[in-house]
């Protein structure tokens, strides 16, 4: 496949849900702040559950 010159497939806009349109460039970016989100959630969630565990070992 030739690209143009200059072409960046990168920028290039795809369309996604209900015809809306973006960049691949700010998809990529898109998963990886939903990832992050997700990850931070498991944090908390982890974090919340040593608490439990230390407070059932404290009281058993």
């Amino acid at each position: 496949m030739e690209l143009e010159e200059g072409f960046e497939p990168i920028n290039q806009q795809v369309e996604y849900e209900n015809g809306n349109e973006a960049t691949i460039k700010w998809s990529i970016w898109h998963m990886a702040d939903h990832n992050r989100y997700h990850q931070a959630h498991i944090s908390q969630l982890r974090n919340g559950l040593a608490k439990v565990e230390m407070f059932v070992t404290l009281f058993n």
